[in-house]
C-alpha cells in the first residue's frame, strides 16, 4: 500500500505492484483526479506462467479502458467483490490496509 507521501520502501510484491500503480496513475492523470485505489487480484491454480509485469500492467489498462461500475458506497463494492472472487471478504480486508482504513474511518459532516 501507500499512502499519499508515497512509498519509503520497496514493495514486497515486487514489479507487479508499480506495474499496476503506473496503469492507474496514467487513468487519473488522463482523467485529471486523484483517488484512492484498491486493485484486487486472485491468481488461480492452473495458471503455469508467471505473470510478468507487462501483464499486469495491460490487463490494468485495459480494465480502466472498459466502461466502470458505479457504486454509492464502500458496501456495495465490498458485496461486490464478495461476489466475484473466490476467497472470504474477511481475507481481502485483513490483507488491506487501505480496506481496514477505509472501513474504519469517519467522514465530517459538511455544511
Amino acid at each position: 500500500w501507500e499512502g499519499f507521501r508515497g512509498r519509503t520502501t520497496y514493495a514486497s510484491l515486487g514489479g507487479c505492484y508499480y506495474a499496476a500503480r503506473l496503469a492507474t496513475a496514467e487513468y487519473l492523470l488522463r482523467l485529471g483526479r486523484q483517488a484512492t485505489a484498491v486493485l484486487i487480484r486472485e491468481i488461480y491454480e492452473g495458471f503455469f506462467l508467471p505473470i510478468g509485469v507487462w501483464f499486469v500492467r495491460e490487463n490494468v489498462r485495459q480494465l480502466f479502458a472498459a466502461r466502470p461500475e458505479h457504486y454509492e458506497s464502500l458496501r456495495e463494492v465490498l458485496e461486490r467483490l464478495g461476489r466475484a472472487t473466490r476467497l472470504p471478504l474477511s481475507t481481502w480486508i485483513s490483507a488491506s490496509k487501505l480496506l481496514r482504513d477505509m472501513l474504519r474511518q469517519e467522514r465530517l459532516p459538511v455544511g
